[in-house]
């Protein structure tokens, strides 16, 4: 995870709870990914972004990033 600066957490948590799948996405997952060093951004599908990079386009239909 050295190079990596974004992530990308394909996940619908409602439906993974409602299906009885257990912890989705795992907390530890998501941890590690928050607070790695430098920073990176996390997304998630079933999340509105907090902060959306400048090469990010979301829609309700796709993540697009640009490299």
């Amino acid at each position: 995870m050295k190079a990596l600066k974004i992530a990308i957490i394909p996940v619908d948590e409602k439906e993974a709870k409602k299906k009885h799948w257990g912890r989705m996405p795992l907390p530890e997952l998501t941890a590690a990914l928050e607070n790695k060093k430098p920073p990176m951004t996390v997304l998630r599908t079933d999340q509105e972004p907090v902060d959306l990079p400048n090469n990010a386009t979301i829609t309700k239909e796709y993540f697009e990033l640009r490299l």
